[in-house]
Formats: C-alpha cells, structure tokens, sequence
C-alpha cells in the first residue's frame, strides 16, 4: 500500500524527513552507538567491509560518510550509490517505491531548484572530503594539524568534525547546518585578518548564511556564539550550540532561531569579550525574547574556542554558570529603569512592552504585576501603556504604516487644519456618495464613535469613546453610513462582521493580542450581536472581558482556560427594531435615521448617475491614502483630557435620565474624539504621570452637543417623531370616537398619521411592549387608554440638564487647576 504524506521542501528533503537513514544502513550492516552516542557507526556495507575498525558512521542531521570508500551523502545518496542507480532523482523514485511513498508532484521550477541546491551541498561535500584527505596525508597539512590540536581538536575531532586543510595551506571547516554541509568556511594561519572567509551567499545552496549547527536542533537549550570554531568547540564540550558566523544573526537566521524557539528551544547568547560583542549579544537576546537569555562574557577576552583550548571539556562548567546566571530581555531591561515618572512610562513603552507583547496572554498578566512593582508604578497605568503598545505594533497595522509613512508630510499636513472632523466627512462621503445633509450629520456621529476607539482608557481604565445603536427601517442605508465613516479610516483601525459565536473575539485575541486594541466594531445587523450581548457588555463599559472555558489538553483531558480580551473599543450596531437588549442599549447612544422629503428621489438619482456614459468620481481617490497617513500621525498621542472637567456645573443634571451617567460618558467620549482629530490645532501637554495629553476645549463640547442634538436625542427621550405621529394619530381618532375599546386598523391609523401601514406594523411592538403607550385589543388592533395624555410623547426639550456650549465657553475662561503652569508643561502643535 503506498502511503501519502505532505511535505514540505523538495524531494531529497522529503525523503530525508520521512525515512530513517539508520535502517536503511541496517539492512547491510550492523549499527552501534559510537562513544559520543550521537553517532552510528559500522562496517562499511557499499564495499561489504568484512573486518577491521568500522568505518560508515551517520552523524545527526541525517548524513553519513565512510571512512574506508569515501562516500559521503543523505539516504538518498546511499541508495543510489548501493544500488548502481544512475541518477539522484530516480534513486529517490526507487527509494519512495521501496518505503512505499508516493512522491507528490512538485513543479519543474521547484524541482529544478532544490536538486540545484543537492548539487552544490555534494560539491561542498566533495570538497570537505578531498581537504580532509590532505590534512591527514600531506605535508601541507602538518602546520594545520599543529594549529588544531593547539587548540583542543585532535584527530577524534578532526575526524568528527571533517576538519581539514586547503591548497593554499589555511584550514578548511565544512560549513555544517542542521547535519549537512553547506559550504567550506577558511580559517586562516598567517594572521591576517579577517581570520575567517566564510562562502558568499549565492554559492550557498539557500542563496543564504544559513545556522551553523553540526546537527539538526531538537527541543532544548541552545549556546548562541558567533564564531564557527566556537560552535564545534561547545560540541566537543558536549554543550548544545549554534553559531551564526558574525556578530549578530542575519534576518533569515534570526526567522530560523524564532522558529526553533516556538518549537521548544531556548538560547543562551554568549558574547565575544569586547564593546561591539557586548552589544550586538544584547540586540539579539532582545530581538529573540522570549526564548533567549545573555551571558556574560567570558574573563580576559577569551571565547569559548580560547575556554576549550585551555581547558579542554572541564570548560563545560564554566559554560553551565554564566548560563545559569544568564538574565533575559526583560531583566535587563527592567535592570535600566530610570527615576523620573515620566521617564519610567516612556521607558516603559520604548523598552519593556515590545517585550511583554510578545508573550502568550496568560503569560502577561502575572509580567504585568512583576513590571508594576519594579517599576514603582500601578498596574493600570502598565496595562494602559501595553494596549497602546500592542495596537502599534500589530503585524497588519505595522505593514500598513510603513506604506502610509511613504507620503510626505507636506502632502496631508493640510487635512489637519480647523476642521478636521467637517473635512473628513466631505470627502468620505464623497467617496461613498452619501446624499442628503441629515444622513451627512448620522456619518459625523459614526466617525466621532469610531475615532473614540484610538483614545487611551481613563484612569480608572474605561474607554472614552462612545458608541452608538444606530436604527432605521430596512433599506434606509444603515450599513451604507457605516461604510462611509470609515471609508478613509485606516483598515486596522475597524472591523465589519456579518456574524459571530460567543467565544469568537475571545479565541482571535488569544491568537493576536493587537486583535481588538484600539478597534471601532461595528456588524451588518443586530442579529450577528445576540450572540456576543455578553462580549459587548462589559467591552464597551469597562473596555476588557474574560471568559472561563474547559478545553481538552495535550493527554486529551479535559482542562480549565481562562480566556481575555482587551481593548478598548467601541461600536456601532445598526438595526431595524427600536430596542437592543437593555444593559447593552443604555451603554450606547441610540441614533435614528430620520426620513426627510425627497430622500427616495435624491437616492435614486445619485444610484442613476452611476450608469451615465460620462459619469466620473466626484472625489479625488488620492485622497484615501493621505488621510490614513494624517490620521496615523495622530496615534502619537491617544490620551484625551478635558480643559475645564473640574468646573462644578460640568455634568449632567437631568435626574430623569436612569441611564444618565453613561449617557454623559457617551457625550464625552464625542467632545475627546473631536479634540483628538483637532490635535494639531490644540495644547498637547507634558503631565505629571509622564504621559502626553490633548486638551479638549470648549469648541470641541459645542461641536459634539450640536451632533448629538442632531442625530441622538431618542438617547434621552427615547421616542421617534414616527412613534409620536402614530401615538399621536391613535390619540386623535380616539377622541373623536369616544376611546372605542376595540381600537382601530393599522391602515386607519397610517391614514391619520401621513405614513405607509408597513411603517405602522414595523414600530407597534415597541409601542406596545417596550414603552407601553398603545395597547393591543383581542383582534389585535391598537388602541391607547383613556387616560392618556399628549405630554407622555410630547417631545419636550431632549437637551435639558446639558451644559450649554455658551456656558462651557465662559468656564474655559475660568482659571482651574489643570491650567497651572506650575503643575504641567505645555506645548503648541
């Protein structure tokens, strides 16, 4: 039976993975561990040795060679050798055949390239043998072999390690990676310098440096150095070791060691005994946290090829302390911590959280505790500080502002002028081709909403911004409004679903911490939300949520899971009904789409001009970019505050309002986002926990009251002027017939009322059920009690208890502590 399995890689690769090298050997000769036990070695069984010292070894990695015939090479070449095959590629169709796997197709191209890469490993691995051969035969290798066995490597270990001498006289050190040889690196014996000449790249089979490892890594703690005579010098000491062949690893072999890290494996880096070592070692124990740890160097300038040569494999103690005492990134990071508060955050978010966000979420919250007491500061302000971290450094976001940052300054600086918010809403409405001024007014809200999400939490860790539910009948264009607010948004900064499970959020910030950081949700309707009600709740109020799950563990049992997500975030959830659930409906602003005369006509006329011979954008598409540019920039500074907060009469006072606390937060987190989007045109201060801060002024209240008062009053009064004209129609034709007790028809009262019947069925259950202002009667007609009277839906005034905006304007004037020079520093933008 021929058995399938993927593989990654080429052929020879393949076949290397799935194939144990030593059975194959087996079937011929007999294998033993040889006295290192890494190795296998026996009687040769290409030339069917018969007696004498054995000769074929297989070294970890997945190569062999012998010592009798010459032959050298992976299982594949053994194959093809044994056999008399002729080429390498029918030697591993054989070989498949015989193990019975079926080799998947790979395209001539790939194909083409890795056996490119198997020619130039046996090249190197022809070269390797001829420069061993000559280094135990030759004149020329008498003054090498003097150089290495001064310096520890005797013939076990030059036998071991394939060490050998060129033509010209420098010594020859296969360039080992994962088992295999890669190249010939040259050591020099004249002095000169460099000492060492390592392959160019492009002679490599990779095209790269790849890991200098005389086998392959397995799960385990690794020693980083970064010389290649270091690395055998570590293994002759029986210390695990990898070398990278300079000072520092290259991008590609630092993916390789991030890979083997996930993998299970742990470095500890030992630095070269000089100021560039010292600090290059530093640079990569950070770029590989947190799975690699720093020594110190070694005493008197030695490194461990200098260690191994004076000591031999007693040197292997001297190793084990500096890695028992080795501290990580974090360590020393946290070893740097200056004085000052505002030193410390900056510290905090320049050196320590580029190192916690790399770690698992459950992970972070036990650092988080250990930072803030290192640290002298709270654990909310280190979480704080860790959000804005993660949101910055998220993967998508990152790509994304490296593009954006390609755009000159001098190219959007413009759009930040006075009036950002006026700006913004032109043009992406425009994009969308969005009619109608009052539906223009609802995408001002959605994007104040949106942009609260880039605002950092407040002190006591709740979001500032706002968010909002956004209803209207079917069709009327809620998802459409959506749309638009973010249309000139950054992608990473908003998330549209359709639907969504319970665990949903909690499982993608499990595998991305950035997932939810500084994020405007928003779904396509109502419905995707039933199921995350309880996500949103406490998301949205206190801008976290955790969830216990079980799951099943690695032995299959099943084990208990501690699920969180933080953010924050904020939301708009647009939707038909009138009511959302009631804990999650009073933690928003509740916007109606209201209807205006002529809006079908003014609709469909704009859908018309999309089919016109010479129709053409009316915006200018090159715009997009340079918003998302301009609005990044402003990410520099996400905390908000609010020039004249500490004026008594700065609250609401409207005591009717049950839910008035979160309906003032709301409004409040619109006055911050319009301040944040105005931010070059306000004081930015230095304040005294050490963070930087936009002060919020009273243009930015008026601004926000005049949206509100626009689009959300059914916040407070939470009635529609739709529901009014029915309740009001029911009302009228109940006086002039005496309050009949089995009411009246829905066409009979959209009749009155100057609306469809439709519009009458879409809004009678709230009526009825929600607010309790009409009844139904046994034939399910509407009816309203005799005791009714019009002030219950009267509109009164929505605004009452709000400062006014003339009023916040005559407190700004009013000195307060906030604006003590004393207290804080100030800057202009």
């Amino acid at each position: 039976m021929v058995r399938i399995v993927p593989r990654a890689g080429g052929t020879f690769e393949y076949l290397r993975a799935e194939i144990d090298y030593a059975g194959v050997v087996g079937r011929y000769t007999q294998l033993k561990p040889e006295r290192c036990g890494a190795v296998l070695v026996g009687l040769c069984p290409l030339k069917e040795q018969q007696s004498g010292n054995p000769a074929f070894k297989i070294y970890p990695g997945g190569w062999g060679h012998c010592f009798s015939c010459g032959f050298h090479g992976d299982v594949t070449k053994f194959w093809q050798v044994k056999h008399g095959i002729a080429t390498p590629l029918e030697a591993a169709h054989d070989l498949a055949r015989e193990f019975g796997l079926a080799l998947p197709e790979t395209d001539p191209a790939t194909q083409a390239r890795y056996e490119e890469q198997r020619r130039k490993e046996e090249e190197s691995a022809e070269t390797v043998k001829a420069n061993h051969a000559r280094l135990l035969h030759s004149d020329k290798g008498r003054a090498a072999r003097e150089y290495l066995e001064g310096r520890g490597f005797g013939p076990d270990l030059q036998e071991r390690f394939h060490l050998g001498v060129k033509p010209d006289g420098n010594i020859s050190i296969p360039y080992w990676s994962a088992g295999r040889v890669h190249g010939v690196v040259t050591r020099k014996v004249d002095g000169s310098t460099p000492k060492y000449l390592y392959p160019r790249s492009e002679d490599l089979p990779l095209g790269r440096k790849p890991l200098f490892a005389t086998e392959y890594p397995r799960a385990g703690e690794y020693v980083l150095v970064e010389g290649v005579l270091d690395q055998l010098a570590l293994r002759a000491m029986g210390v695990p070791s990898i070398g990278v062949g300079g000072s520092s690893p290259s991008k590609e072999q630092l993916e390789n060691l991030l890979d083997l890290g996930n993998k299970g494996c742990t470095f500890v880096v030992l630095p070269d005994n000089d100021e560039t070592g010292r600090a290059k070692a530093r640079e990569t124990v950070e770029r590989l946290y947190p799975y690699a740890r720093l020594a110190s160097p070694l005493q008197e300038g030695k490194d461990a090829a200098d260690l191994f040569a004076a000591e031999g494999t007693e040197g292997r103690g001297a190793i084990e302390a500096l890695a028992d005492d080795a501290p990580d990134a974090l360590d020393l990071a946290l070893a740097d911590v200056p004085d000052r508060a505002r030193e410390k955050i900056r510290h905090l978010k320049e050196r320590v959280h580029p190192l916690v966000t790399r770690l698992p979420a459950s992970e972070q919250q036990a650092v988080i505790k250990d930072v803030a007491r290192r640290l002298g500061l709270s654990q909310e302000n280190v979480r704080q500080a860790l959000a804005e971290h993660q949101a910055a450094a998220n993967p998508i976001s990152k790509a994304n502002e490296d593009d954006e940052a390609e755009i000159p300054e001098e190219e959007w600086a413009h759009l930040l002028k006075p009036g950002v918010l006026d700006r913004y809403v032109r043009d992406a409405t425009g994009a969308r081709g969005v009619v109608g001024e009052a539906d223009k007014e609802v995408v001002k809200v959605i994007t104040l909403v949106a942009i609260g999400a880039q605002l950092a939490p407040l002190p006591n860790g709740k979001p500032i911004g706002g968010s909002i539910m956004l209803t209207g009948p079917a069709g009327r264009g809620k998802n459409y409004l959506s749309d638009a607010a973010v249309e000139l948004l950054p992608e990473q900064w908003y998330l549209s679903f359709e639907a969504a499970s319970a665990t949903v959020f909690y499982y993608a910030v499990e595998l991305d911490p950035a997932f939810l950081k500084h994020k405007f949700i928003y779904p396509n309707e109502a419905e995707a939300v039933d199921a995350v009600v309880e996500f949103l709740r406490p998301m949205l109020s206190q801008g976290r949520a955790k969830k216990f799950v079980t799951n099943k563990n690695g032995e299959g049992q099943n084990a208990f899971q501690e699920l969180r997500v933080e953010g924050p975030i904020t939301g708009c959830i647009p939707t038909v009904r009138n009511k959302l659930d009631d804990q999650l409906q009073t933690r928003m602003l509740v916007t109606e789409l209201e209807e205006y005369e002529g809006r079908i006509q003014a609709h469909t006329k704009a859908l018309s001009s999309l089919f016109a011979p010479d129709w053409s954008a009316a915006f200018d598409t090159g715009l997009a970019p340079k918003w998302r540019a301009a609005l990044h920039s402003l990410a520099e500074v996400r905390k908000v505050v609010i020039g004249f907060a500490a004026h008594p009469e700065f609250k609401l006072s409207n005591e009717e309002i049950s839910h008035g606390a979160r309906l003032w937060q709301n409004l409040l987190g619109l006055v911050c986002a319009h301040a944040w989007l105005e931010q070059r045109n306000r004081e930015v201060r230095d304040l005294s926990d050490g963070s930087r801060a936009v002060v919020a002024t009273a243009a930015d209240y008026e601004a926000a009251f005049g949206i509100f008062k626009a689009t959300s009053r059914r916040s407070v009064v939470n009635l529609s002027d739709t529901h009014r004209k029915i309740v009001q129609a029911v009302y009228d034709l109940s006086l002039t017939t005496r309050f009949p007790s089995e009411g009246f028809s829905g066409q009979k009262i959209a009749d009155e009322a100057g609306i469809s019947k439709s519009t009458v069925s879409k809004n009678r259950a709230y009526l009825t059920m929600s607010v309790g202002l009409l009844y139904e009667t046994e034939d399910k007609k509407l009816a309203i009690s005799e005791d009714a009277d019009p002030s219950w839906w009267a509109e009164g005034n929505p605004m009452e208890g709000f400062p006014t905006p003339s009023e916040v304007h005559g407190w700004e004037k009013t000195p307060h502590p906030l604006r003590t020079p004393e207290t804080v520093e100030t800057r202009k933008r």
